[in-house]
């Protein structure tokens, strides 16, 4: 009988450690094994030869400025924005959009977040081309909507896509 104890006992202790050793065998949590890690947007764009970039000129007062960088690739369109930006009063936000010149459309691709570095980043993707968008620009909002507020900077692939005809 002491035997069963004793085993038992052992049994318990032995998943006790286990549980609690779980994430230095598996350090992004069990799930994690068996998930293969996605790259995000801005290393996909990063590495890929046909992502287009566009300068971003200030608009505005300010002193910004920033990059947006596009890339379709098997039906998606990955869409990254890197900007030096002022930190905005409290409650405003910067908000990224794709624009159509002619006839005039857009939509938001999101709300700009600073990272460690104090770079503001923006990343969006979606299925579909969007070819006719562009023309970036970021706003200052004080409410996010489908309307965009005050320009600050604004850029379009379609300067970089003739400057490249040119060339070749």
């Amino acid at each position: 009988m002491k035997k069963v104890i004793i085993i038992i006992v052992s049994v318990i202790v032995l998943g006790i450690i286990i549980f609690i050793a779980r994430d230095s065998i598996f350090p992004g949590g069990q799930e994690s094994f068996n998930e293969e890690e996605k790259p995000s947007i801005l290393t996909i764009i990063t590495s890929d030869i046909n992502t287009q970039s566009a300068v971003l000129k200030v608009v505005d007062e300010s002193d910004s400025s920033g990059i947006a960088y596009r890339l379709v690739k098997d039906g998606v369109l990955y869409h990254v924005v890197t900007a030096f930006l002022p930190d905005p009063q409290e409650g405003i936000k910067y908000e990224g959009w794709l624009v159509q010149p002619s006839p005039l459309k857009f939509f938001s691709t999101g709300v700009m977040k600073k990272n460690q570095a104090g770079i503001w980043l923006l990343e969006y993707n979606a299925e579909g081309s969007f070819s006719e968008y562009y023309r970036v620009v970021i706003t200052k909002e004080t409410v996010i909507d489908a309307t965009p507020e005050a320009h600050i900077i604004e850029g379009d692939f379609s300067e970089i896509i003739q400057n490249q005809e040119r060339v070749e």
